[in-house]
């Protein structure tokens, strides 16, 4: 039985309405322990102050919220994921006893990556709603003719947490005069951030890739130090630029726990 079900049945990329498949976030393959411990930590911020409710898995963070004919359309991009999440992995492996080793140098298919990330994106959220940038990913997401939009940038960031975090539709500040409409999909070694923001200083980006076939090949640099906190950018502490706002799924934002 999947753990977060949309009871209207249609589904978050195509918006038919119809069958609804099982849709694993992150996606299969990836580096992940899929026996987890859940908690919905956007609970915290709604106006009920409903307790969050903690939720056992032994095949990770299942969404049923896209249809089978967009979840299939999604494997290829995901086999791109996983490689990526693979390469790096073995990096890191080699590297555990060089004190001068910062950064991985890896091959990767940028565009699917992101293609990857953004379905997922999609796929996690158990509302249908009209938030622009979902609508904005909907429109190329299986069309390889089409760039990823100009209004849609993906960045990436050295994870190296355990934990897996998501988080949809909330607004903060990146400088004094810089804020965007942000979501997180995060799971090691990697984490990224979805945003409108079009250039975040000292954050790696893929946005350079936007125009690139998914079958595109390059290197990709992944900086190993410094490395962000476990809760950035959805975190709320006091050391982090201002939490402006947030949309309803926000307060369906979830970590995942290893079972030790």
């Amino acid at each position: 039985m999947s753990l977060y079900n949309k009871t209207d049945k249609v589904c978050n990329i195509c918006r038919k309405k119809g069958e609804l498949s099982e849709d694993h976030v992150p996606p299969k393959g990836v580096l992940f322990n899929k026996v987890v411990w859940m908690d919905n930590f956007g609970k915290q911020f709604q106006k009920d102050d409903e307790k969050s409710r903690i939720r056992f898995s032994q095949s990770g963070i299942r969404f049923k919220t896209i249809c089978h004919k967009c979840n299939n359309k999604l494997h290829d991009y995901d086999r791109k994921l996983a490689e990526f999440s693979h390469s790096i992995h073995n990096e890191l492996i080699k590297n555990l006893s060089n004190p001068q080793f910062n950064e991985v140098e890896i091959d990767c298919y940028p565009n699917a990556v992101m293609r990857s990330i953004l379905g997922h994106l999609l796929s996690a959220k158990i509302e249908t709603d009209n938030v622009v940038i979902d609508k904005s990913i909907r429109s190329f997401i299986f069309d390889d003719s089409k760039s990823i939009s100009e209004k849609v940038n993906v960045y990436y960031w050295f994870y190296p947490y355990v934990n897996v975090k998501i988080a949809r539709d909330f607004v903060r500040m990146f400088s004094d005069k810089q804020f965007g409409f942000n979501s997180v999909i995060k799971f090691p070694p990697v984490g990224y951030l979805i945003t409108d923001v079009p250039n975040i200083r000292g954050l790696e980006n893929l946005n350079d890739f936007k125009s690139k076939k998914p079958n595109y090949k390059t290197k990709i640099k992944l900086m190993l130090r410094p490395f962000n906190q476990e809760d950035w950018p959805e975190g709320v502490a006091d050391n982090y630029n201002p939490f402006i706002a947030f949309g309803k799924s926000f307060c369906n934002s979830l970590v995942a726990k290893p079972k030790k």
